[in-house]
């Protein structure tokens, strides 16, 4: 019994790391496939994009980073 149970765990793993290790774009057509539609993606920027016209740094808590570069010694 204890075997059966991680068999089932050890499967069940192995589907979730193939499933979020696969392309984006695979992982669409296969739910298509089965007559679903996909999750948004969390997170501004995020692989497949979201659509939307809003650019980066008008997302909330967003902060642009300027780096200055030291002049070369000499």
């Amino acid at each position: 019994m204890q075997d059966l149970i991680v068999a089932a765990i050890v499967i069940a793993s192995a589907v979730y790391a193939v499933w979020s290790l696969m392309p984006a774009a695979w992982r669409d057509a296969l739910l298509r496939r089965l007559g679903r539609t996909a999750a948004p993606a969390g997170g501004c920027g995020g692989c497949g994009g979201c659509g939307s016209d809003v650019p980066r740094s008008a997302v909330r808590g967003s902060v642009v980073i300027t780096v200055h570069r030291r002049p070369p010694p000499g």
